[in-house]
C-alpha cells in the first residue's frame, strides 16, 4: 500500500530491507577478494609441500614451522582481516549515519499521519535531535571499534588454527583449504550479523530520539515485523506488542523489525502509557479518514494483525514452516501457549535479545520424538498433490463444460431463494469446483473401482458447484425445510439429506443434493458458527479423512477438530430433519 500511515511503515521497512541487501551484496565481494588471496597463499604453501616431498625431504610438524613458512600464511590471514575490518567499519558507520536520518524522518511522519491531518493546521511541529548532535551521542555509545578487534584478532587466530589442525593431522595445505574456508565463511557470517546488528541500532536510536523529545505526542511504540514467509516466528509473535516510550527494541541477530510509535489522541496530551492507551481507530475510520480503497482495507487488517492472530490466520503448511514440526503439533494439541513462547535472551557477544523457549524444556523427549514424526506426516499429506490420470482429466473436462451452462442459472436461484427467506450466503466465489480437484476425485474412484467408467465416475459427483446458506440457529432447520419445498416445487428431484448436526462427531451441517435435468448440486445449511469452526478445520477434516493418512494422524487430526466443536450451539430443533435415502 502506498498511502497513509501503512503505506510509510511499509516502504520504511522495504528500503532498510533493499539497503541491507545491497550492503551484504558489497561485503561479500570484499570478503572474495580478500579469500582468494589467502587462498592463493595457502596454494603457495602446498607448491612448497610438494616440492619437498619430491626432493624426499621429510614432512614433519618441524617442517612447517621451518623458514616461518606458516607464519607467511599467518601474516597474510591477518592483513586480509585487518583490510576486510577496515573497510566493514568504514561502511558500517557511513550506513548508521544514513540509518539514523531516515529512523528521524520516519518517525517524525509517522507522528504527524498518526495523529491526523488537522495536526499540522494546528501549528504544532514534531521536534526532531539535532543531526550531529545525534551522530556524535550515537557513536560515542557504539560498541563497534570492539567488535572490528574482535573480528580482526580472533578471527584470524580461529582462521589460522583451523589450518594448523588440519597439518598437524598429517594433511596437505591443499587438504586443509576446505577447513580455512569454512572458518572464512564463519567470519564473513559474523561480518554480515554485526553489519545488520550496528545497522538496525542506528534505526532505532534515531527512533527513540524523537519519540522520547515528543513525549507528550507520543504514549509508546508498537513492535513491527514485516511479515513475510522468512519472517522468523519470535518476530511474528512481538509483533504489534507495545511497550512505553524508553523501552528499547531488543531483538535477536540480524532482525530488522522496528518501532511504530503510537500517538496520544490530540484531545488527550499528556496522557500517560501508564494510565492506559488510547482507543486506536477502527479500520473502518482510518479508510475514511485517508480515503481508502477497499483493497488498501484489506491490506490495512493484515497489516494491523497482532503476531498471534496473523499466525493463526496462516494456513497450516504455512504454520508448520515458521514454527516447527513439533511445536506445531504440540501447540495445535494445546499443550503450548503462543504467548509464553517468546523469552529474553542474554549473550556475551550481542547483548540482550529475545529467543525462542526451546523445546527441550517444554517438551519431554517422548513428546518431541512424536510430535516430530506426527507433524511431518500431517505436512506431507496437507501439501501433498495426488497425480490425476488422462481418463480422469477428461471426464472432469467434460463435467465442468457441461455444468458451465447450468450454473449461472442455479447460482442466481438460489441467491434469490436464500436471501427471500432470512438467510446469507457464503464462499460463493468458491461455488465450482476446480478442474484439478474434480481430475484427482474421479482418478481415486477409478483406481478403486476396475468396472466404473470415466464416465459413471463423473456423474457420481454431486458437488461439481456447491452452495451453502447461512442462517441463525433459531430459524435454520425450519428454513431449510421451506427451501427444499419450493426447490421440489421449482422441479428439483431430492437426491440426499444428511443432517450432521446430532452432537458428537468432528464436524456439524445440514447436506442436501438436489438434481434436474442432469445436472446435480449440493446446498449445506449452516449458523454462522457452525460455517467458521468448518472453514477452519478444513485442512484438518481433508487429512483426517485421506486415505494415505496413519491412524495416529487420523485421531490426531479427529482430536482437534473435536475441539473446535466443544462449545457449539446446535440449531432449534436440530433432530427434526431426517436423512435421505
Amino acid at each position: 500500500m502506498s498511502t497513509g500511515i501503512f503505506g510509510v511503515i511499509d516502504d520504511h521497512q522495504a528500503q532498510i530491507q533493499k539497503r541491507d541487501r545491497i550492503i551484504a551484496s558489497d561485503m561479500v565481494k570484499e570478503y572474495r577478494a580478500a579469500w582468494t588471496r589467502v587462498r592463493a597463499e595457502l596454494l603457495e604453501l602446498d607448491r612448497k609441500f610438494l616440492a619437498a616431498q619430491a626432493r624426499g625431504e621429510e614432512i614433519d610438524a618441524n617442517w612447517y614451522f621451518e623458514r616461518d613458512r606458516l607464519e607467511t600464511l599467518k601474516d597474510t590471514i591477518y592483513r586480509e582481516l585487518s583490510y576486510y575490518s577496515m573497510i566493514l567499519e568504514a561502511t558500517i558507520r557511513i550506513e548508521q549515519d544514513e540509518a539514523l536520518r531516515k529512523s528521524v524522518t520516519f518517525t517524525r511522519n509517522m507522528t504527524i499521519l498518526g495523529l491526523g491531518p488537522e495536526y499540522d493546521k494546528r501549528g504544532q511541529a514534531v521536534r526532531v535531535p539535532d543531526e550531529q548532535e545525534l551522530r556524535d551521542t550515537f557513536h560515542r555509545s557504539s560498541d563497534l571499534p570492539n567488535l572490528m578487534e574482535g573480528l580482526r584478532s580472533v578471527g584470524a587466530e580461529q582462521a589460522h588454527q583451523s589450518v594448523l589442525d588440519q597439518l598437524m593431522a598429517g594433511l596437505s595445505p591443499r587438504k586443509a583449504l576446505t577447513a580455512l574456508k569454512d572458518a572464512f565463511g564463519n567470519i564473513l557470517n559474523h561480518a554480515l550479523g554485526i553489519t545488520r546488528n550496528e545497522t538496525m541500532k542506528a534505526h532505532r536510536a534515531g527512533a527513540e530520539a524523537v519519540m522520547e523529545l515528543n513525549a507528550n505526542l507520543v504514549e509508546g511504540w508498537k513492535w513491527h515485523a514485516r511479515m513475510t514467509n522468512n519472517t522468523c516466528f519470535a518476530c511474528v509473535l512481538m509483533h504489534g506488542k507495545i511497550f512505553p516510550v524508553g523501552t528499547e527494541l531488543e531483538s535477536h541477530l540480524n532482525c530488522l523489525c522496528i518501532e511504530v510509535p503510537i500517538m496520544v489522541d490530540p484531545s488527550m496530551m499528556g496522557h500517560k502509557i501508564e494510565e492506559g492507551l488510547k482507543r486506536e481507530p477502527s479500520f473502518e475510520e482510518l479508510a475514511k479518514l485517508y480515503k481508502l480503497t477497499p483493497q488498501q482495507v484489506d491490506a490495512l487488517k493484515r497489516s494491523g494483525m497482532v503476531g498471534s492472530d496473523y499466525f493463526k490466520s496462516l494456513p497450516p503448511d504455512a504454520q508448520i514452516k515458521m514454527m516447527g514440526r513439533s511445536r506445531w503439533v504440540a501447540w495445535r494439541s494445546g499443550l503450548l501457549d503462543l504467548d509464553k513462547m517468546v523469552q529474553e535472551t542474554y549473550s556475551e557477544g550481542w547483548g540482550k535479545g529475545i529467543g525462542l523457549v526451546s523445546m527441550k524444556s517444554l517438551l519431554t523427549p517422548d513428546q518431541r520424538t512424536t510430535f516430530t514424526r506426527l507433524g511431518s506426516e500431517y505436512y506431507r499429506l496437507v501439501t501433498m498433490t495426488s497425480q490425476s490420470s488422462p481418463e480422469g482429466e477428461q471426464a472432469a473436462r467434460s463435467l465442468l463444460e457441461r455444468y458451465a451452462l447450468a450454473e449461472p442459472g442455479v447460482t442466481s436461484m438460489l441467491k434469490d431463494l436464500i436471501g427471500s427467506s432470512g438467510g446469507s450466503m457464503a464462499g460463493i466465489d468458491f461455488r465450482r469446483k476446480s478442474f484439478n480437484s474434480l481430475a484427482r476425485k474421479i482418478t481415486t474412484w477409478l483406481a478403486g473401482d476396475p468396472d466404473l467408467t470415466p464416465e459413471q465416475a463423473a456423474n457420481d459427483i454431486k458437488d461439481a458447484i456447491r452452495y451453502t446458506g447461512i442462517y441463525s440457529g433459531d430459524v435454520l432447520m425450519e428454513r431449510a425445510v421451506s427451501v427444499s419445498k419450493e426447490l421440489q416445487a421449482q422441479g428439483y428431484k431430492l437426491e440426499f439429506v444428511k443432517n450432521l448436526f446430532i452432537p458428537g462427531g468432528n464436524y456439524h451441517g445440514l447436506h442436501y443434493i438436489f438434481g434436474k435435468d442432469g445436472i446435480s448440486f449440493e446446498l449445506q445449511f449452516h449458523t454462522q458458527q457452525s460455517y467458521e469452526i468448518k472453514m477452519g478445520n478444513h485442512y484438518d477434516y481433508e487429512v483426517w479423512r485421506n486415505r494415505y493418512a496413519s491412524r495416529d494422524v487420523k485421531d490426531l487430526t479427529d482430536g482437534w477438530m473435536m475441539k473446535t466443536w466443544a462449545d457449539f450451539e446446535v440449531p432449534y430443533n436440530y433432530s427434526t430433519i431426517n436423512n435421505y435415502p
